[in-house]
């Protein structure tokens, strides 16, 4: 959202100029300590009793937030952009690249099936 939020922007206060915001994939480590300790907060505050209720119902870890509490997530350190040709192509032909703003998708690599989400981990993906 915030991608598109910048993306907006740019393109209204540069009319004639092609923007783009690239959804990006950023490749972590299964390794990293931080899937271990979440505490990225996302979404919506809740209750103590909802964000429990929803925390058992979805698998999610959640935290106080002041006096709210939030879903958190892991913040794993990026290894690379999976994007990386597609807007160096971008860049190149001219195009504003909005990429990697507000989060992007920890993505993590296996080998027999590629590329995939990293909080997809221990699913039938």
């Amino acid at each position: 959202m915030i991608g598109y939020l910048i993306g907006q922007a740019l393109q209204n206060t540069l009319p004639g100029r092609q923007v783009g915001t690239v959804l990006t994939q950023i490749l972590v480590s299964l390794a990293d300590p931080a899937f271990a300790d979440p505490t990225r907060f996302i979404g919506p505050v809740y209750s103590q009793d909802e964000a429990r209720q929803l925390a058992e119902h979805h698998g999610w870890t959640v935290r106080p937030d002041g006096p709210s509490w939030r879903r958190v997530a892991p913040s794993p350190r990026p290894q690379r952009i999976g994007e990386t040709r597609l807007i160096r192509q971008l860049v190149d032909s001219g195009t504003i690249v909005v990429c990697a703003a507000g989060g992007c998708v920890p993505t993590v690599r296996d080998e027999r099936i590629g590329y995939y989400p990293a909080n997809c981990v221990g699913t039938a993906w």
